[in-house]
């Protein structure tokens, strides 16, 4: 009995710690937005390299960065995908709206956090794809 509880526990406590490759690859949207909404999305804390897919991609999603890292700062960087259908994408950290470029192959676009989180939003094209992955990795902490 002593050693199923411990088991389960050290799974519990695993699974909070490190997720596997596939679960930060297809970190799905909860919903896909309607045209002119925006979601909210928070990507899971302890990815360090990771995609977003999202889904018939319209409106916007505002994704929300923090690492499992005790509250310090880190850099986060996009990096160019050849299925990643957005329009624009904007700088949202510490409040302010600032457009930046998108990724380019082999020129990574990066924000760096502010009070251990970074908010980066998304907004999808007028023209509706079956899916767009946006991928990133994180840098830090800092």
């Amino acid at each position: 009995m002593f050693l199923y509880v411990f088991g389960c526990l050290l799974v519990f406590m695993g699974s909070s710690i490190a997720q596997t490759p596939e679960e930060c690859m297809n970190q799905n949207l909860p919903r896909t937005p309607e045209a002119g909404e925006t979601v909210e999305f928070y990507t899971h804390p302890y990815c360090m390299n990771a995609s977003i897919t999202w889904n018939y991609p319209q409106g916007a999603v505002r994704a929300r960065f923090q690492l499992g890292n005790g509250g310090h700062n880190f850099d986060i960087c996009l990096t160019h995908s050849d299925v990643s259908f957005i329009e624009d994408i904007y700088d949202e950290t510490s409040g302010l709206s600032r457009r930046i470029s998108a990724p380019t192959p082999g020129s990574d676009t990066c924000v760096s956090s502010s009070q251990a989180e970074a908010v980066i939003r998304f907004v999808a094209p007028n023209v509706l794809y079956y899916v767009t992955y946006i991928p990133y990795y994180i840098n830090g902490p800092l």
